[in-house]
């Protein structure tokens, strides 16, 4: 049977009363027989909970009825501490008449504790609302910035997903501290140190963005030192010998890489481009009378049109890529995809064809194991751009000015001030920089003739 509502909390034993009251199938407020206004609130479903009801001054002259400048207000105090793992936050009978004895003196002063409280609470869900969270502003950086570069954003999303948001994305970009940064930084760092440096320095653009919009005062990466969070990865110095180039020539015909593939490495070496900006290519920036291939923006590394000259050693190889994609708006197309092949698809087909049988990747061909690994130098793979290093080496033995040669490469002058007063081409010099080089080449891909050795056509189902 449950306990009358009018019933009291006896001044003595008071949380025993509090502990054995019952519910009803109403809700119920039992008055403190100590302090007026103070009530246990008991709902159906057993909850109980302290509430306080007082009143406040409202109007500032007495009027002629009694009470009508006055306003009830019924505040909540926080829940009833029944002794049962209860939160910190609940209170006992005790702390209830405390609490309420301390408001009443606020309401003396002229107060309204409860009115207070609310403000306090709307301006709290204001803010909230308000709340920039790291998964916003990554979004607005990204539309910003980040999709203007060459992939579209496309790597920096990649990693950020993987391992920044997924920690960050539902923090407020004010609460990140400098710890959450080193946590990600610690379990990025196992992956190795030049992968935990790019995710660092994508941290410390984003939060640097943050203030440039006023979301924050301070970046949370700030007080962490780049060098102790990992390295940008050992510069590689790798150039190919005289013996090596030779080897190389030799060994691409039966190397397994599909006839396309397998002309994609000389051009390269030839016009000392990136790997990435071949393989992008297309015919219509091409000129085969002209002897000239346009870089354009959209394509170069450093987002500069670049013109190429292209010597007899390439417009051979050239000839032979029309004979195979002359129909595709691309030189090197993907035989399963309507776009280009893949730069990380020839890289992994030249690492794989270095490796010892019984470190190939599962997936990966056997056939070709150690095919193109040179034996000059067992230890150490040799990649791509070190074919682009090696031309521009090889250059340079020819006594072209090491100015012309980063000219043929698209570096960009350094110093601000020769480069904004020095603007001279060097177009006849690179012209006869592409030209020795070729010629070099031709040599060293057959130290007996200085005709080039033709390709095998390899099955196109090869890998």
């Amino acid at each position: 049977m449950s306990t009358p509502t009018k019933q009291k909390i006896p001044a003595e034993r008071a949380d025993s009363f509090c502990k054995q009251v019952k519910p009803t199938e109403r809700n119920e407020r039992y008055p403190d027989s100590k302090t007026p206004g103070l009530r246990l609130r008991v709902t159906p479903t057993g909850a109980k909970s302290w509430v306080l009801d007082y009143k406040v001054k409202t109007a500032p002259e007495p009027i002629t009825r009694k009470g009508d400048n006055y306003t009830s207000r019924t505040m909540s105090l926080g829940s009833f501490n029944q002794g049962r793992a209860a939160p910190a936050s609940a209170l006992t009978v005790k702390q209830a008449r405390d609490l309420a004895a301390d408001i009443k003196v606020k309401v003396k002063r002229g107060e309204d504790p409860a009115a207070d409280k609310r403000r306090t609470e709307l301006k709290r869900i204001a803010q909230e609302a308000a709340r920039k969270l790291v998964r916003d502003v990554f979004e607005e950086w990204y539309a910003d910035e980040i999709i203007k570069r060459k992939d579209g954003g496309a790597e920096v999303r990649r990693m950020m997903e993987k391992d920044v948001l997924p920690t960050l994305g539902k923090f407020g970009v004010e609460e990140v501290r400098k710890l959450h940064i080193s946590t990600i930084n610690s379990a990025v760092k196992k992956r190795g140190s030049r992968i935990a440096n790019v995710v660092f320095s994508l941290m410390r653009q984003l939060f640097n963005y943050a203030i440039e919009r006023d979301y924050i005062e301070q970046n949370p990466t700030a007080g962490i030192k780049k060098s102790k969070v990992g390295s940008g990865g050992e510069i590689r110095e790798r150039v190919l010998s005289h013996k090596e180039i030779t080897e190389l020539f030799n060994k691409l015909p039966n190397s397994g890489l599909i006839g396309i593939n397998q002309l994609a490495l000389p051009i390269q070496f030839a016009t000392c481009c990136r790997i990435g900006e071949l393989l992008e290519a297309k015919w219509q920036h091409i000129d085969l009378e002209e002897r000239i291939w346009i870089l354009p923006v959209g394509t170069s590394k450093n987002t500069r049109a670049h013109k190429i000259h292209l010597s007899d050693f390439t417009l051979r190889y050239l000839d032979a890529v029309r004979a195979l994609s002359g129909h595709s708006e691309w030189l090197f197309p993907a035989s399963r995809t309507s776009g280009h092949l893949n730069t990380k698809t020839l890289t992994k087909q030249i690492a794989d064809r270095q490796r010892a049988p019984d470190q190939i990747i599962k997936g990966r061909t056997v056939r070709h194991a150690q095919a193109l690994l040179l034996t000059s130098n067992l230890s150490e793979q040799w990649r791509p751009h070190d074919l682009r290093r090696t031309g521009t080496t090889l250059m340079t033995e020819l006594g072209v000015l090491p100015e012309v040669a980063e000219r043929c490469l698209n570096h960009i002058e350094p110093n601000r001030i020769k480069r904004t007063y020095q603007q001279f081409s060097y177009w006849p010099q690179m012209i006869n920089a592409w030209d020795q080089l070729g010629e070099r080449l031709a040599h060293l891909a057959d130290p007996t003739s200085c005709n080039i050795l033709p390709f095998s056509r390899v099955d196109r189902t090869g890998s």
